[in-house]
């Protein structure tokens, strides 16, 4: 066929580009092109259907969307569009038609790749055949800045094989946008104005040097969008079934799971902490449940506080525990039966002696801390004491008590009874490492103390003591910190003058002196317990002592001697914490001073044990007044001794003493926080005390009432006296921090 020679040849080829893109192009292309056609002028129609001796303009390197998709402000610019550009106008318009054309390009690529059922069928060689005709149509590689731009994407694939496929779309654009700022810097360097005729004849320079994409960079641009898409469907496929088979394994899991009937320790936690910690504990391997079937009983004050527990039903660990016991007590009230007759109780003690011989036989430690050894009838089995006292001196023991008192001899009685065992001689040979020493109704060698040089702990009773021998013992003992007198007798008076003793605690309870006058000049005490009958006190010295506590139930008779007391709190001035009895009360008042010491106390927390009788009343307003600086007061309620011949000091009525005609004491406004009631039965005395701290107590935040649980004289009950505490809720209340507790 001939070449019509009134067109050129780029005409022409243009031509046959177009008859081949015809045949390949796709309904997109087809709508894109009819869209480009009918937005040409008629003007620009008309020239491209009549032959020109000059070659047109070649084409724009991408073409331009739709008039729909056009903005508003583009559309103005078009419609206002001028018959004649300048070249420099041309080349920015074809700049920008350029980078419109790559994004417009970008898109239709991605759209082909979804778009399933095309006519290419979505396969790898379908989308190769949609970028060689999109190439081939919009010229790639046309000028300088396309070859540049082919370079760019080169290194943006390698960039894109060495850092993943989630950078590449960021480093593409990029690299175009470098590109496409060189190309446009160049047109503004060679900024010289030039006719329209030399801006044609440029371009058609440039359509016939330009070249073919090179196959290597075709098959790298084509690989790399396959590999992009082969990668999403299979990341796509992949998730969906990990979450299918996720899904199918959940559903098997809630099929399989059965209900579970083991321990949990949920329960167990609620009774096994400590300190708000729950203690886990992993029973060893080897902890079998016994055959051997044994109880466990826990015993306080000789009765059992807790049912037995099975020892079968227990681990194997429960049966020898008792092997490598540190703190050992030997007491016949868990065996022997106080109230069944004689022989019963000696055949019970016989069980008691033959099981401290197998216990003894069995041990196996070497060392023991504490050994507690109670025994009534010792006379019986005086071999057997030997060897436990034997036993427990082999072992080093830190704590001794021996302790051979009957439990039907009574406190309050005023017999005396003799000692009914003496301390071995081996027990003075090696008692080197003892630190604490009992002895009661046990006699002993004063003058052999002198071994028990490292006592800083002895209690002594049941037994007769003279002084002498109580002097010999602090003078062999000098680490001696402790000493406790309960129920000695034979003893003419108490008097320790003793320089530089370390005694700094002393308990004499309920002893038998002959002359009633207590003397002590040298310790400096921190604790000072005294009960038994009224007598002559002479303490001197004592700023370090904390805490003292004064028993005078003893005394039978009501003795106008309070006098002495008087002179005992002056000398107890230091005490931040005092204990005092009814019978202290009821004789206070009767001394020089019926109302309050002349020198305040330092007491910061008193309690009174008493009865609350109106016999009572002088003395508790005298208490109180003497410590100014009183914080807590604790009212004990219980049994007293109450004087039938008892004299106030002044002519009063009960009824009216904590209402009418007072005088508000210092410590109730200022500085009284906690009043504790104990036995509170709500009576009409209790009553009248507790209606006047909540009255005056101006900073009280406390009132804690405690109920008891037994029976009343009159058949009250519980009930009763919870209904008698609500009666304390409706008084008038000074503190507006006030809480009170009925426990």
């Amino acid at each position: 066929m001939g070449r019509n020679l009134s067109q050129s040849p780029v005409r022409d080829r243009h031509r046959s580009s177009h008859r081949g893109r015809d045949r390949d192009a796709s309904p997109v292309r087809e709508k894109q092109r009819s869209s480009r056609n009918n937005n040409k002028s008629p003007r620009k129609r008309e020239m491209s259907r009549s032959p020109s001796p000059l070659p047109p303009p070649p084409p724009p390197a991408r073409h331009r969307s739709s008039q729909k998709d056009r903005s508003p402000v583009e559309k103005e610019r078009n419609s206002y569009r001028p018959r004649s550009l300048s070249p420099r106008t041309k080349r920015l318009r074809r700049a920008q038609d350029e980078k419109e054309g790559e994004k417009t390009r970008d898109g239709e690529i991605e759209r082909n790749h979804e778009k399933k059922g095309s006519e290419k069928g979505g396969t790898r060689r379908g989308r190769e055949g949609d970028r060689e005709d999109y190439e081939r149509n919009h010229g790639k590689g046309s000028d300088r800045g396309s070859r540049r731009e082919r370079e760019g994407e080169r290194e943006v694939e390698r960039n894109h094989r060495e850092r993943g496929e989630s950078e590449v779309g960021k480093e593409k654009r990029s690299g175009r946008d470098e590109i496409e700022g060189k190309s446009s810097s160049r047109g503004r360097r060679g900024g010289r104005s030039t006719s329209p005729l030399e801006s044609d004849r440029r371009n058609r320079s440039k359509q016939r040097s330009r070249s073919p994409p090179s196959h290597s960079d075709r098959d790298r641009n084509e690989g790399f969008l396959a590999y992009v898409c082969r990668n999403d469907d299979d990341d796509n496929y992949d998730d969906s079934v990990a979450k299918m088979k996720a899904a199918e394994e959940a559903l098997e899991a809630k099929k399989k799971q059965q209900p579970s009937f083991e321990l949990s320790g949920k329960l167990a936690a609620e009774t096994n902490r400590v300190r708000g910690v729950t203690l886990l504990f992993t029973e060893p391997p080897d902890a079998k449940k016994p055959n051997v079937r044994w109880r466990l009983y826990v015993f306080k004050g000789g009765e059992a506080l807790n049912e037995a527990a099975r020892t079968c039903i227990l681990s194997k660990q429960w049966l020898d525990i008792w092997r490598n016991a540190m703190n050992i007590d030997f007491n016949e009230n868990f065996f022997v039966k106080h109230h069944e007759p004689e022989e019963n109780r000696k055949v019970q003690r016989e069980a008691f002696i033959n099981f401290a011989r197998q216990f003894i036989a069995n041990y196996s430690e070497e060392f023991v801390k504490t050994l507690a050894l109670k025994c009534s009838k010792p006379g019986d089995f005086l071999d057997d004491m030997q060897n436990i006292i034997m036993f427990a001196i082999s072992c080093n023991v830190k704590k001794l008590r021996l302790d051979f008192s009957d439990p039907t001899w009574r406190e309050e009685e005023t017999e005396n009874h003799e000692a009914v065992f003496d301390l071995p001689l081996q027990a003075y040979e090696s008692g080197q490492a003892l630190e604490s020493l009992s002895l009661f109704s046990c006699s002993f060698d004063a003058s052999k103390f002198t071994n028990f040089s490292a006592i800083k702990s002895l209690s002594l009773g049941w037994i007769r003591i003279s002084m002498g021998s109580i002097l010999a013992i602090l003078k062999s003992c000098p680490l001696l910190e402790s000493l406790s007198l309960k129920k000695c007798w034979d003893l003419e008076y108490f008097d320790v003058s003793i320089p530089d003793l370390r005694l700094q605690s002393l308990v004499l309870d309920k002893c038998d002196f002959g002359d009633d006058w207590l003397s002590i000049e040298g310790p400096k005490f921190h604790y000072f317990e005294y009960s038994g009958k009224l007598g002559q006190f002479h303490l001197e010295n004592q700023s370090a002592l904390v805490e003292a506590k004064l028993d005078f139930g003893m005394q039978t008779e009501f003795e106008e001697v309070g006098v002495y007391l008087y002179d005992l709190l002056q000398e107890l001035f230091a005490a931040t914490t005092l204990t005092v009895c009814s019978v202290f009360l009821q004789i206070i008042p009767s001394g020089d001073e019926p109302m309050a010491l002349q020198a305040p106390l330092n007491v910061r927390n008193l309690i009174l044990k008493i009865a609350l009788h109106s016999n009572e009343y002088w003395g508790i307003r005298f208490m109180i007044r003497s410590c100014p600086y009183l914080e807590t007061l604790t009212i004990d309620i219980g049994p007293a001794r109450i004087f039938a011949d008892y004299q106030p000091p002044y002519p009063f009525i009960p009824e009216e003493f904590w209402s009418k005609n007072l005088h508000i004491e210092t410590c109730v406004v200022s500085s009284l926080r906690v009043v504790n009631v104990k036995g509170f039965k709500g009576t009409i005395n209790e009553l009248y005390v507790l209606r006047y701290f909540l009255h005056f107590g101006r900073v009280m935040e406390e009132l804690n009432l405690y109920v008891p649980n037994e029976p009343g004289e009159n058949g009250e009950n519980r009930e009763f006296y919870m209904g008698q505490a609500q009666r304390v809720l409706e008084f008038h209340k000074a503190s507006r921090n006030l809480s009170i507790s009925v426990l």
